[in-house]
Protein backbone atom coordinates (compact mmCIF):
# COMPACT_ATOMS: atom_id res chain seq x y z
CA UNK A 1 0.00 0.00 0.00
CA UNK A 2 1.30 3.47 -0.75
CA UNK A 3 0.69 6.42 1.14
CA UNK A 4 0.01 9.83 -0.71
CA UNK A 5 -0.05 12.90 0.87
CA UNK A 6 0.20 16.23 -0.85
CA UNK A 7 0.79 19.65 0.80
CA UNK A 8 -1.10 22.47 -1.45
CA UNK A 9 0.34 25.32 0.76
CA UNK A 10 3.86 23.64 0.69
CA UNK A 11 3.66 22.93 -3.33
CA UNK A 12 2.44 26.89 -3.65
CA UNK A 13 5.83 27.87 -1.11
CA UNK A 14 7.97 25.55 -3.50
CA UNK A 15 6.54 27.70 -6.34
CA UNK A 16 7.41 31.02 -5.16
CA UNK A 17 11.07 29.87 -4.11
CA UNK A 18 11.38 28.09 -7.55
CA UNK A 19 10.59 31.33 -9.14
CA UNK A 20 13.44 33.16 -7.20
CA UNK A 21 15.79 30.21 -7.84
CA UNK A 22 15.55 30.33 -11.45
CA UNK A 23 15.28 34.51 -11.47
CA UNK A 24 18.70 34.24 -9.79
CA UNK A 25 20.04 32.04 -12.60
CA UNK A 26 18.58 34.24 -15.20
CA UNK A 27 20.21 37.53 -13.13
CA UNK A 28 23.90 35.83 -12.75
CA UNK A 29 23.81 35.09 -16.64
CA UNK A 30 23.28 39.17 -17.08
CA UNK A 31 25.74 39.32 -14.54
CA UNK A 32 28.44 37.15 -16.61
CA UNK A 33 27.98 38.83 -19.99
CA UNK A 34 28.12 42.61 -18.16
CA UNK A 35 31.29 41.52 -17.16
CA UNK A 36 32.59 40.56 -20.37
CA UNK A 37 31.30 44.00 -22.00
CA UNK A 38 32.60 46.38 -18.95
CA UNK A 39 36.26 44.71 -18.96
CA UNK A 40 39.22 47.22 -20.78
CA UNK A 41 39.39 45.51 -23.67
CA UNK A 42 38.69 46.74 -27.17
CA UNK A 43 39.98 46.32 -30.79
CA UNK A 44 39.82 43.82 -33.35
CA UNK A 45 41.08 40.73 -30.41
CA UNK A 46 38.57 41.92 -28.09
CA UNK A 47 35.42 41.86 -30.67
CA UNK A 48 36.84 38.11 -31.84
CA UNK A 49 37.17 37.33 -27.51
CA UNK A 50 33.24 39.10 -26.70
CA UNK A 51 32.10 37.04 -29.85
CA UNK A 52 33.44 34.07 -28.69
CA UNK A 53 32.30 34.49 -24.83
CA UNK A 54 29.10 35.45 -26.19
CA UNK A 55 28.80 31.98 -27.87
CA UNK A 56 29.70 29.98 -25.14
CA UNK A 57 26.89 32.27 -22.82
CA UNK A 58 24.33 31.09 -25.51
CA UNK A 59 24.72 27.63 -25.53
CA UNK A 60 24.99 27.45 -21.63
CA UNK A 61 22.22 29.56 -21.03
CA UNK A 62 19.93 27.05 -23.87
CA UNK A 63 21.18 24.40 -21.64
CA UNK A 64 20.71 26.05 -18.64
CA UNK A 65 16.93 27.21 -19.60
CA UNK A 66 16.09 24.01 -20.83
CA UNK A 67 17.05 22.04 -17.46
CA UNK A 68 15.14 24.80 -15.35
CA UNK A 69 12.09 24.44 -17.55
CA UNK A 70 12.00 21.05 -17.58
CA UNK A 71 12.08 20.81 -13.73
CA UNK A 72 9.30 22.85 -13.56
CA UNK A 73 7.36 20.82 -15.95
CA UNK A 74 8.11 17.73 -14.21
CA UNK A 75 6.70 18.95 -10.86
CA UNK A 76 3.62 20.60 -12.63
CA UNK A 77 2.94 17.67 -14.15
CA UNK A 78 3.32 15.21 -11.09
CA UNK A 79 1.30 17.81 -9.25
CA UNK A 80 -1.40 18.26 -11.94
CA UNK A 81 -1.83 13.90 -11.83
CA UNK A 82 -2.19 13.49 -7.86
CA UNK A 83 -4.39 16.71 -7.76
CA UNK A 84 -6.56 15.22 -10.22
CA UNK A 85 -6.88 11.77 -8.91
CA UNK A 86 -7.46 12.63 -5.51
CA UNK A 87 -9.90 15.47 -6.39
CA UNK A 88 -7.95 17.36 -3.69
CA UNK A 89 -7.81 21.42 -4.12
CA UNK A 90 -6.44 22.89 -7.23
CA UNK A 91 -2.77 23.63 -7.16
CA UNK A 92 -1.17 26.01 -9.55
CA UNK A 93 2.65 26.74 -10.15
CA UNK A 94 3.01 29.73 -11.25
CA UNK A 95 6.46 29.81 -12.02
CA UNK A 96 7.16 32.08 -15.83
CA UNK A 97 9.62 31.20 -18.27
CA UNK A 98 13.23 32.81 -17.91
CA UNK A 99 13.34 36.18 -19.57
CA UNK A 100 16.58 36.38 -22.47
CA UNK A 101 19.73 37.49 -21.43
CA UNK A 102 21.32 40.44 -23.25
CA UNK A 103 24.69 39.27 -24.82
CA UNK A 104 27.73 41.58 -24.47
CA UNK A 105 28.14 44.32 -26.89
CA UNK A 106 30.94 42.70 -29.34
CA UNK A 107 32.29 45.75 -31.18
CA UNK A 108 35.32 46.49 -33.22
CA UNK A 109 36.90 49.93 -32.51
CA UNK A 110 39.66 52.02 -33.58
CA UNK A 111 42.11 51.70 -31.11
CA UNK A 112 43.13 48.68 -29.75
CA UNK A 113 43.46 48.55 -25.78
CA UNK A 114 43.69 46.10 -23.28
CA UNK A 115 44.41 45.77 -19.46
CA UNK A 116 45.45 42.05 -19.29
CA UNK A 117 45.24 42.29 -15.47
CA UNK A 118 41.93 43.63 -15.36
CA UNK A 119 41.06 40.53 -18.24
CA UNK A 120 43.04 37.93 -16.00
CA UNK A 121 41.20 39.20 -12.57
CA UNK A 122 37.50 38.69 -14.38
CA UNK A 123 35.86 36.63 -11.73
CA UNK A 124 33.76 34.83 -14.30
CA UNK A 125 34.08 32.00 -12.10
CA UNK A 126 31.17 33.50 -9.52
CA UNK A 127 28.44 33.49 -11.22
CA UNK A 128 28.84 30.11 -12.24
CA UNK A 129 28.99 29.63 -8.53
CA UNK A 130 26.14 31.00 -7.86
CA UNK A 131 23.88 29.66 -10.29
CA UNK A 132 25.65 25.98 -9.22
CA UNK A 133 24.48 27.06 -5.65
CA UNK A 134 20.91 28.23 -7.03
CA UNK A 135 20.06 24.85 -9.02
CA UNK A 136 21.26 23.28 -6.04
CA UNK A 137 19.09 25.15 -3.50
CA UNK A 138 16.18 24.69 -5.78
CA UNK A 139 16.00 21.01 -5.38
CA UNK A 140 16.72 21.43 -1.70
CA UNK A 141 13.45 23.38 -1.29
CA UNK A 142 11.37 20.27 -3.37
CA UNK A 143 12.87 17.85 -1.11
CA UNK A 144 11.04 20.46 2.27
CA UNK A 145 7.22 19.60 0.72
CA UNK A 146 5.38 17.08 2.20
CA UNK A 147 4.80 15.08 -1.06
CA UNK A 148 4.50 11.16 -0.23
CA UNK A 149 3.79 8.65 -3.23
CA UNK A 150 4.95 7.37 -6.48
CA UNK A 151 4.38 10.94 -8.25
CA UNK A 152 6.05 12.88 -5.48
CA UNK A 153 8.83 10.67 -5.44
CA UNK A 154 9.39 10.91 -9.47
CA UNK A 155 8.89 14.46 -9.47
CA UNK A 156 12.18 14.62 -7.11
CA UNK A 157 13.64 11.85 -8.84
CA UNK A 158 13.81 14.14 -12.16
CA UNK A 159 14.47 17.37 -10.80
CA UNK A 160 17.78 15.43 -8.59
CA UNK A 161 18.78 14.15 -12.00
CA UNK A 162 18.65 17.36 -14.06
CA UNK A 163 20.24 19.21 -11.16
CA UNK A 164 23.21 16.55 -11.38
CA UNK A 165 23.55 17.72 -15.18
CA UNK A 166 22.47 21.69 -14.61
CA UNK A 167 25.77 22.33 -12.65
CA UNK A 168 28.05 19.56 -14.35
CA UNK A 169 26.73 22.15 -17.14
CA UNK A 170 28.04 25.19 -14.73
CA UNK A 171 31.34 23.41 -14.15
CA UNK A 172 32.35 23.45 -17.48
CA UNK A 173 31.17 26.10 -19.08
CA UNK A 174 33.22 28.07 -16.00
CA UNK A 175 36.48 26.35 -17.13
CA UNK A 176 35.86 26.88 -20.57
CA UNK A 177 35.29 30.44 -19.59
CA UNK A 178 38.45 30.55 -17.91
CA UNK A 179 40.45 29.05 -21.19
CA UNK A 180 38.95 31.34 -23.73
CA UNK A 181 40.29 34.36 -20.92
CA UNK A 182 43.55 32.75 -20.46
CA UNK A 183 44.05 32.09 -24.04
CA UNK A 184 43.68 35.78 -24.93
CA UNK A 185 45.53 37.33 -21.74
CA UNK A 186 48.49 35.14 -22.97
CA UNK A 187 48.05 35.94 -27.20
CA UNK A 188 48.26 39.55 -25.99
CA UNK A 189 51.50 39.37 -23.72
CA UNK A 190 53.59 37.43 -25.92
CA UNK A 191 52.35 39.86 -28.92
CA UNK A 192 53.53 42.26 -26.90
CA UNK A 193 56.92 40.84 -25.83
CA UNK A 194 60.06 42.23 -27.28
CA UNK A 195 63.34 40.27 -27.99
CA UNK A 196 66.20 40.73 -26.95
Amino acid sequence: MTHILVHPSEVVTYGITATNHFGEIVDQLQALTTMVDEVQFEGESAFQFRTDTNTLVKDFNTQIQAAMMAMVTNVQTAVGNIQSSMQGVPVTLDIPEPTPVTESNARNTENAEMDTEALSGMNVEAPFQAIFDAFTQHKAALEKVTWLGNQGNAARDAVAALTTSATGVCTTYSADFRKVIDAQVLASTEADTVNA
